[in-house]
């Protein structure tokens, strides 16, 4: 996940085991699904770039769920 801070967009990289769909997930510090993704990924590394400008300042945590497990990484975005 980079850059950190964020401002207006992070670039979500992950592994995934077989080509399919995965599911992006940003959640805020009081447990709400502030931003939902639905993803095309190939087997390998993964790169997708997520808009973040309209997420105010904070910490968020950030799920990939490709259906078989889910990654989750903090994210902080500072405006």
């Amino acid at each position: 996940l980079f850059p950190v801070p964020a401002t207006n967009a992070v670039t979500i990289s992950f592994d995934a085991y077989t080509k399919g769909n995965a599911d992006i997930i940003i959640i805020n510090q009081l447990g709400q699904q502030v931003l939902f993704k639905k993803v095309l990924v190939n087997d390998g590394i993964n790169f997708n770039t997520i808009d973040v400008s309209a997420l105010r300042s904070g910490v968020y945590t950030v799920k990939v769920n490709n259906g078989k497990e889910i990654q989750t990484k903090k994210m902080i975005i500072n405006k």
